[in-house]
């Protein structure tokens, strides 16, 4: 038996020697950090996640979409399986936590808010165990608020105080004198937000002004200045009449090198820009400027010579997909500067071309979008439903950014869907400018240059089960069956003589699913087996690290919001009691829906038929069939109207179609002597093609088993294996009841509906439905992503008449 254990990636990428044009970049030679970077370049995933508000109502359900992207390819991670979601408080404790399945790059599902939750900011974070590894920012975290309408503190205002939060930091890291330094500006409030529209003046310690410069409406802007040894320097702000002040510059550098970046239509310019007075020193020496195209790392060498700036122009299809970060490396391989650039060149989008919307009939209105390209590969798009207008959904974070930008950077970004939507030369220049402010990247140079790697937490694929038997002494040799009541899975294994353990693997067992192992001995009889088991993992792994977020913004709730909040609670509250009564013909109405789901017959096993096997039972009960359990251990089926002597003769048999839950019985020997004791009903079909694809010319039965159900009644033949950790189901959303689809608790704070998961075809069109709440006009945002990684990312105002 091949022995597993938990999964360890090491992925790397083809070293490759690069030259470089003497026109464009100057003359490259190959180098040992080059050949280190792109040989040793593990893989790595960026998780981000769509949720379906911001601000929620106690009582709600939270929806979500993640996606999971490969970092250096940019597209759908086809590799990422495990993902764990968890919600903490405002004191950074546990409230919720979920493991999920991700297939093709992504999953969805939802939190219920219930009691646990109370007033106040969570925050939501998604990873997976690998990403761990890594000090950047790849995995998800958000925030968003929780409003309980017991709590009526929350019809309070909560205002921002006055104090500034003012940064002005230099373009590259570094201030040097005597040469022209771009400065980057961002004001911030209380609450981190950015102070819009302010102006400020430079001036030196004599009053004289240096130069002027105005911050946008997310508070960023830059200025350029010379600084001078002897001098100091201020900032003056005017706040409405209120002067803030603030000293920078006080860390002027009088020898070094700094970075500056410029860009042409099709280009970017790298400048390493020095003094006179550093210049004699360096003149010779030789430099590197690194970054990233694509996957693989490039490198500018470099000298001053006699020059006091180098320049050099790369062409934006040299670059990589977003972040480029441009690295000055001196000749010991330190990183001197740094300045990172967005190339917006290679950003792909899908735009919504058109949009359609018809009345399917008073309750549903159906929904037509047509997107600008054709999408002939897989991808998903989530939508967010809600009144126009609504109070809900200020998200900072956004699709496009988080997978771009988030990983690269130490620092938040406000309201990060802006730089993305009706993209122009000033969105371009704001989000330059909100770079300047970021210092350096989250590269950690010594890490990457560490040769000696230590991945302390596991690639995870499903859950590892080592299964110990309890008899050491295995001196013939056994065979075991594995059975999983709700996936279909069955498995056997051989484990050869003297050998007392065998491993699982891969396995994804869900909220509904039970695992069997049973010994199969002498003419298929099935035996429990003492056994101990072994998971990897056991638990929801948690760690400290956190990506940066803004918490959402307070808002005022007034008294007649806070009075409809009650009702809302009230309203959803006795729909709960309604379904818990409903529940008590939940097993006739199940019956019922699964003989009008068939074109065959339902065969529900009676209390008083459990006694029998199921080779009895067919030969009984089952008009068409007949059954025999043969000497060998074996189970024969064939049909009546053959003579039933022939099943004495496997070889003669024309038999139907055998599944046991969702997996095909292909070895009868499982179903020798198998007793109905826990079997909930069977199913018989004619002649067609299985759901699996597979031909029945002699029809199919299916037999539906509910161990826990029949548990009173159940022969015990096979040891129960408790799994510690499983997969969540995806569950269906919720959409919350109201007393009025027009009052303005509604439009604030209504959910409409939340769709997770959606898909454009091959003609660029794609469709669904909503509730028809009559509402004049409903806002839907869009985010979504391809297996190439082609965004999909709108926010449309609608009007429905």
């Amino acid at each position: 038996m091949k022995k597993l254990y938990p999964l360890k990636i090491i992925l790397f990428f083809i070293t490759v020697i690069f030259s470089f044009s003497n026109k464009i970049y100057g003359q490259e030679k190959t180098n040992s950090i080059v050949d280190l970077l792109n040989n040793d370049n593990p893989y790595e995933e960026v998780i981000y996640g769509h949720l379906n508000k911001t601000t929620y109502i106690k009582g709600e359900s939270l929806g979500f979409t993640i996606y999971s992207l490969d970092k250096k390819k940019k597209k759908l991670s086809t590799i990422t399986s495990n993902l764990y979601c968890v919600i903490y408080d405002s004191s950074n404790k546990i409230v919720k936590e979920k493991l999920l399945k991700v297939e093709n790059g992504i999953t969805s599902n939802s939190f219920i808010l219930d009691n646990t939750f109370k007033s106040g900011t969570y925050v939501f974070k998604a990873y997976t165990n690998w990403m761990l590894n890594f000090s950047s920012q790849n995995f998800f975290t958000d925030s968003f608020k929780v409003i309980n309408p017991d709590e009526n503190k929350f019809t309070q205002r909560i205002k921002r105080s006055d104090k500034l939060d003012i940064q002005i930091l230099p373009e590259s890291g570094h201030l040097l004198t005597n040469v022209i330094n771009t400065m980057g500006v961002i004001i911030k409030d209380s609450l981190g937000y950015g102070f819009p529209n302010l102006e400020g003046k430079i001036v030196d310690d004599k009053n004289d002004l240096i130069t002027s410069f105005k911050v946008n409406k997310y508070g960023i802007g830059r200025f350029s200045f010379i600084p001078k040894k002897n001098k100091s320097y201020r900032a003056i702000i005017d706040k409405n009449g209120v002067i803030k002040e603030i000293k920078f510059a006080k860390k002027k550098k009088e020898n070094g090198i700094i970075l500056k970046v410029n860009s042409t239509v099709n280009s970017v310019l790298i400048s390493a820009v020095t003094n006179k007075k550093t210049l004699n020193s360096i003149s010779n020496k030789t430099y590197k400027i690194l970054f990233f195209e694509d996957e693989k790392l490039n490198s500018i060498q470099f000298s001053f010579k006699n020059k006091t700036e180098v320049t050099k122009k790369i062409p934006f299809s040299s670059l990589a997909n977003g972040i480029s970060i441009f690295t000055l490396m001196n000749q010991e391989n330190q990183p001197i500067a740094e300045r990172m650039f967005f190339n917006y060149s290679k950003l792909k989008i899908n735009k919504l071309k058109e949009l359609f919307i018809n009345s399917k009939n008073d309750s549903i209105i159906n929904t037509s979008l047509v997107f600008e390209k054709k999408v002939d590969e897989f991808n998903n798009f989530s939508v967010s439903i809600l009144p126009k207008g609504t109070n809900s959904y200020n998200k900072n974070s956004n699709i496009i950014a988080d997978f771009l930008i988030k990983p690269y950077i130490k620092g938040e970004i406000e309201d990060s869907g802006y730089y993305f939507t009706d993209i122009d030369n000033n969105k371009k220049n704001d989000l330059d400018n909100l770079l300047i402010t970021q210092g350096w990247s989250s590269y950690d140079w010594k890490y990457m240059f560490n040769k000696e790697k230590n991945y302390k937490y596991n690639f995870e694929k499903g859950i590892q089960i080592k299964v110990n038997l309890q008899n050491k002494k295995n001196n013939l040799g056994n065979t075991f069956s594995l059975f999983s009541t709700s996936q279909g899975f069955l498995n056997f294994f051989n484990l050869d003589k003297g050998k007392t353990s065998f491993m699982i693997e891969d396995y994804f067992p869900t909220d509904k699913d039970n695992l069997f192992i049973s010994e199969i001995k002498k003419r298929g009889k099935l035996k429990p087996q003492p056994l101990y088991a072994q998971f990897f993992p056991t638990k929801v792994p948690h760690t400290n690290k956190f990506a940066t977020y803004l918490t959402p913004k307070n808002r005022h709730f007034i008294e007649d919001d806070y009075s409809e909040m009650a009702l809302f609670k009230t309203i959803n509250n006795n729909n709960i009691l309604k379904e818990v009564v409903v529940k008590t013909n939940l097993e006739r109405e199940k019956i019922e829906n699964i003989k009008r789901g068939t074109a065959g017959r339902i065969y529900k096993i009676k209390n008083n038929h459990r006694f029998l096997t199921l080779a009895q039972y067919i030969t009984f009960n089952i008009p068409r069939f007949t059954a025999k359990d043969t000497n060998e251990g074996d189970l024969l089926i064939g049909l009546r109207s053959i003579n039933t002597s022939l099943l004495g003769n496997s070889n003669a048999v024309t038999s139907p179609l055998v599944f046991l839950d969702n997996f095909q019985v292909t070895n009868k020997q499982l179903l020798y002597n198998y007793f109905l004791d826990e079997v909930d009903y069977i199913e018989v079909r004619p002649a067609g093609i299985a759901k699996n694809g597979a031909l029945a010319p002699y029809g199919i039965i299916r037999i539906k088993t509910d161990p826990f159900k029949y548990k009173a009644n159940k022969k015990v033949n096979a040891t129960k294996i408790e799994v510690p950790l499983i997969f969540s189901n995806p569950k269906k959303f919720y959409v919350p009841k109201y007393k009025s689809y027009s009052s303005s608790f509604f439009k604030n704070y209504g959910v409409i509906n939340w769709l997770p998961i959606n898909k454009i075809d091959k003609n660029g069109n794609a469709n669904f439905e909503v509730n028809n709440l009559k509402q004049k006009n409903i806002t839907i945002y869009i985010e979504g992503i391809t297996k190439s990684g082609e965004f999909i990312f709108e926010q449309k105002d609608l009007k429905i008449n």
